[in-house]
């Protein structure tokens, strides 16, 4: 009987030692998801990049558009910005400021109308109002890459 009970565990003992060594790999392949799960949760604290567009509206001081302006052209060899109806004139302006200070160059000046579709409460395609619009190619001057 002393016997049986030291196969017994004999094989007990081997069982758990082919347990382990199946388990270790998945034990790998999980740490290795894990160190992949903490890599992206690295990466997902960097601000995403900022879009080289730009449209202007009343809510916010020149001042804003400036500095976001210059921010994105310090990144970004074109710029891209957009003036509607009533903000025409503050786009103008930033545009007259971004040259004078040699951070932007004007390539191309597009004026237009802008005529949006929407949806009505019964679901019917409708057009906005169409409302005047100037946009802006600038690319990169001077001392785009320098001014903070």
């Amino acid at each position: 009987m002393a016997e049986t009970e030291k196969e017994a565990v004999k094989q007990t003992e081997e069982e758990n030692k082919v347990q382990k060594e199946e388990e270790e790999p998945a034990n790998a392949a999980e740490e290795e998801e894990n160190k992949d799960k903490e890599e992206e949760e690295e990466e997902d604290i960097y601000l995403e990049a900022l879009p080289n567009r730009i449209v202007v509206a009343r809510n916010r001081p020149l001042s804003y558009y400036v500095d976001r302006s210059r921010r994105i052209l310090r990144m970004e060899e074109e710029l891209y910005i957009c003036g509607r109806a009533s903000s025409i004139s503050m786009s103008c302006a930033l545009v007259e400021v971004l040259k004078r200070q040699k951070i932007a160059e004007i390539a191309q000046v597009a004026t237009g109308m802008n005529v949006e579709p929407f949806f009505n409460r019964s679901g019917d395609p409708r057009w906005s109002q169409p409302t005047a619009m100037i946009t802006f190619k600038l690319t990169r001057g001077e001392f785009a890459e320098y001014v903070a």
